[in-house]
């Protein structure tokens, strides 16, 4: 009997997917923090080189089947550097960290320590 998956639907969890990263690339760690609704930030205790970063974009561009991390690798690939957009937040809710795995004491916590920084920058403006 053969069996057929669907290619539409991811067949992993965003916890799947992040440890699958993790495991193909050698990151040491993770968190995944939700910032609204289906929309979650992977941070990997790793500092890695643009092209091992676009890889692991790559990989979860793979695994989610999601157009729009596909969108985001290709527009990096082209621009040669990946960006950042920060905006005003208004009334959106700060990222929540929703998930941890691994070590977290390197690029996970100089992430969180920069986070709490511009935190305060920003509540004292």
């Amino acid at each position: 009997m053969r069996v057929v998956r669907e290619k539409t639907r991811p067949s992993t969890t965003k916890q799947d997917q992040a440890l699958i990263v993790m495991e193909k690339c050698r990151l040491s760690g993770f968190i995944i923090l939700r910032s609204i609704k289906n929309c979650h930030h992977v941070v990997f205790d790793r500092y890695v080189s643009w092209e091992d970063s676009l890889s692991a974009v790559g990989w979860f561009s793979v695994l989610s089947h999601n157009p729009k991390v596909k969108d985001y690798l290709a527009i990096q690939r082209i621009k040669k550097a990946s960006t950042l957009k920060v905006v005003p937040m208004k009334e959106k809710p700060s990222p929540r960290l929703v998930y941890r795995l691994g070590r977290q004491d390197h690029a996970i916590r100089d992430f969180l320590k920069y986070r709490q920084l511009i935190k305060r920058i920003h509540r004292s403006i």
